[in-house]
């Protein structure tokens, strides 16, 4: 099951750089590793089941989400596809 989040359905403060790009965690593909929170600890956060998942969507920059998605060695985030 993914779980999808964008900006705009946030109830989260606005950063000054608003993220153009929305992402999700692919979260039957996460194998719980943690790479994402040490990385981007103010957007990614690890669920009881022990899977990640995304707590504030503008927590970051699109770079340091970026980062985020770099570490993951299963890569389960992705951006979201524009249409």
């Amino acid at each position: 099951m993914a779980t999808y989040y964008s900006g705009e359905f946030s109830t989260f403060p606005k950063r000054s750089a608003i993220m153009a790009k929305s992402f999700y965690i692919d979260q039957e593909e996460c194998i719980g590793c943690a790479a994402c929170v040490d990385s981007c600890p103010d957007v990614f956060k690890m669920t009881e089941d022990n899977v990640a998942e995304v707590s504030n969507s503008e927590g970051a920059s699109e770079e340091e989400v970026q980062d985020a998605m770099d570490a993951c060695p299963v890569e389960c985030i992705h951006w979201e596809e524009e249409e």
